[in-house]
């Protein structure tokens, strides 16, 4: 967790895409621009969990 929230905090991109839950602007860069279907996991692992509240 320490390494990832390391690798965020590096880049403000990512960080603009989780805050705005731009699912694909957050899978582009921390995948690079081969993410493949990446964006769709995370908004569905978000919506997930969110429905866990």
């Amino acid at each position: 967790l320490k390494a990832f929230l390391g690798f965020c905090s590096k880049s403000p991109a990512l960080i603009k895409a989780m805050k705005d839950k731009d699912y694909v602007a957050m899978a582009r860069n921390y995948n690079g621009k081969d993410y493949g279907d990446y964006d769709s996991r995370i908004k569905k692992a978000y919506e997930a969990l969110e429905g866990k509240k």
